[in-house]
């Protein structure tokens, strides 16, 4: 895009400190995310999980490199960014070099640990029963076609479940790096902009999540980077409108998410015919947009309200039932559990959202665009298509109730990142283009590439499994004070990445003392994690701390029927076999009154009566001992108790 069409002249002072001022401030972000990891800074305290000298210095170089750009000269020529690479028969084969090796640099670094969405479920092979193409072709399911594709190949390569996801979610991260590659390079605009491009789509949190690790979304996520690559060639006015429709509709299959895209699709095919009918251009005016817009979001609103009727929660009913889509208005559960859609807790998490699965270096130029509004083409239709897309994203993320909490659900609300990629690329190609005279585009990029560390800090986190637990550790301590259902399984989940069995007693114990100042009444959440703290000291041999915390664990939340599962247990290792007879008949009334759903407890019920009887015909203690090992031995010192 020449300068020339643009709207109006910006001074490169104006703009640079408005760019140099976004940048401190994300870099002030990033420190105190560093210093507060367990506050709600879920999305910029990685750098709290490295050591502090490599931690200081990387905020040291964004410094360095945000000074750089408010210190640049007005009219410094850079002639060398302005330039156009013209290799492009080498463009293919860098490409597919470069795909091959992300492939086999995802997979030998594939993610360590199991926590995010519904991992568990899939790597224990709990998912979904087996698909048919039927059932792809159906819409009994969110996203049928990545798990008939998982499925299968499963099946024909002998693997395990665990082993399909991670290899195609690395192929996808392969085809992703070659994919994107190749349309960088061969895109228009500057070569300033293009390593803009290049360090912002693959630098970025949402990559080093989806791409070597067990979820159904790395598919998902490619195919909207292409959806999104076919829409921007086809602005440029190449004919694959066919081709997107294709792709529009195998997206759907792969994840229900892609619907969203549909306003943004809606636009781009009336303005394609438009050009074939200029009659029809009529109907896609800036107002008409905007009313259109408008419109859809009172729908919303009304489907919100009168449909789902979710403003607010019923008494005795909580965020994460099943029925509960969207978050209410209001929340009225005893603070700080009072988490709702108005609360700055959400605001909060949303924030933190954009900032973990997003390139910083693009948020940054994003920040600071309104200083430049002015050179940006903002009613063009290669803008307007993406800010369709990533407004109609935008909006589904906000409002949704992820249920599993949105630090351990935010894979299912990161696939905003290509809307954001793509409408910020859009806006940088005009800034770019404007600027391209100065200095200014070249260290656009070196800012985005010095930011672009906190992103790599993350692929590191994640695969390092004593890194990781400590950080799901803090988030699970905000997530207790936050949305609140779901923080135990993140503490838990932590914990369990602790080597030391002493030192993870020690921490849960720690843990449950710093949490507990918060509980209500009844409160689940932290009923739960004193419960897996019981089990845990159960499979150490340390019967008494156990059933300690298991009474903690029904003090907290009566209902809890595992925490009455393990206190049977513990007082069966303690030899109390009458109280364990009558507490896992308890259990066993809640759980195991139809068809059996918990063989063991059954077997806990059988041993203590067992017990009983051995006491009362006057068995001695090394017959009472012989019977105690052999029921702890029969009983493999907790195996099936669940979380």
């Amino acid at each position: 895009m020449p300068s020339s069409n643009l709207p109006a002249e910006v001074s490169p002072r104006r703009f640079a400190a408005a760019v140099a001022a976004a940048a401190a401030a994300m870099s002030a972000f990033y420190l105190i995310g560093m210093l507060h990891p367990a506050a709600g800074l879920w999305g910029v305290h990685l750098l709290a999980y490295v050591p502090p000298p490599v931690a200081l210095a990387v905020i040291g170089i964004q410094l360095l490199a945000a000074i750089g750009i408010a210190f640049i000269p007005s009219g410094s020529a850079q002639t060398a960014a302005s330039g156009r690479l013209n290799y492009k028969p080498l463009y293919g084969a860098l490409a597919i070099l470069a795909g091959a090796g992300g492939i086999f640099f995802l997979y030998t670094n594939r993610v360590a640990i199991d926590m995010y969405g519904d991992t568990r479920t899939l790597i224990a092979g709990r998912g979904p029963g087996e698909l048919s193409l039927t059932d792809v072709l159906g819409f009994s399911d969110y996203e049928p076609l990545t798990r008939y594709i998982h499925q299968n190949v499963a099946k024909m390569a002998h693997l395990t479940t665990a082993s399909a996801y991670q290899i195609v979610s690395s192929a996808a991260g392969g085809l992703f790096i070659m994919i994107y590659l190749r349309f960088v390079l061969r895109a228009g605009g500057t070569n300033a902009w293009r390593l803009f491009m290049l360090v912002t789509g693959l630098l970025c949190g949402a990559n080093e999540l989806f791409f070597g690790y067990v979820e159904d979304y790395a598919l998902a996520y490619l195919c909207m980077t292409v959806f999104l690559i076919i829409a921007w060639h086809i602005l440029d006015g190449k004919p694959l409108l066919p081709w997107l429709l294709i792709c529009f509709v195998v997206g759907v299959k792969l994840h229900l998410q892609m619907i969203l895209f549909t306003p943004a699709l809606v636009f781009l095919i009336l303005h394609t015919l438009s050009g074939k009918d200029p009659a029809r251009g009529k109907w896609i005016t800036g107002v008409r947009v905007r009313i259109a817009v408008g419109v859809s979001v009172l729908l919303c609103g009304l489907l919100y309200f009168f449909v789902f009727r979710a403003q607010d929660v019923a008494p005795g009913h909580t965020l994460n039932e099943t029925k509960r889509i969207f978050l209410p208005l209001f929340n009225g559960a005893t603070p700080p559990h009072d988490y709702s859609l108005l609360s700055w807790k959400h605001l909060d998490d949303i924030v933190q959202e954009f900032l973990l699965a997003a390139s910083p270096g693009l948020i940054v130029l994003l920040i600071a665009s309104p200083a430049a509004r002015r050179c940006v083409r903002w009613s063009s239709p290669r803008i307007v298509f993406y800010a369709l897309g990533l407004f109609y994203f935008s909006l589904f993320d906000v409002t949704i109730n992820t249920m599993l909490t949105p630090m351990r659900d935010w894979d299912m609300l990161a696939l905003i990142t290509p809307s954001i990629l793509f409408f910020g690329g859009a806006v940088a190609q005009d800034i770019f283009a404007h600027f391209r005279d100065t200095a200014l585009p070249r260290r656009l990029a070196v800012l985005a590439l010095a930011f672009g560390a906190v992103p790599a800090v993350f692929f590191f986190l994640n695969g390092n499994r004593n890194l990781a637990g400590e950080r799901l550790r803090d988030i699970g301590r905000w997530s207790f004070d936050g949305y609140y259902h779901g923080s135990a399984y993140i503490l838990d989940a932590g914990c369990l990445l602790i080597p030391d069995p002493g030192s993870a007693i020690a921490e849960r114990e720690n843990i449950l003392a710093a949490i507990g100042s918060g509980a209500s009444v009844p409160d689940e959440e932290l009923s739960r994690f004193a419960y897996r703290l019981g089990t845990v000291l159960l499979d150490a041999g340390e019967d008494a701390r156990a059933e300690e915390y298991f009474r903690r664990a029904l003090t907290w939340d009566a209902a809890n029927l595992s925490a009455v599962r393990g206190l049977a247990e513990a007082s069966l290792f303690r030899g109390e076999f009458s109280a364990s007879a009558e507490m896992i008949e308890q259990y066993n009334e809640g759980v195991n009154l139809g068809p059996p759903a918990d063989f063991q407890a059954l077997l806990i019920a059988q041993l203590s009566h067992r017990g009983s009887y051995l006491l009362r015909t006057g068995a001695g203690q090394a017959e009472i001992g012989r019977f105690l090992a052999a029921a702890k031995s029969t009983l493999g010192g907790g195996a099936g108790r669940g979380n």
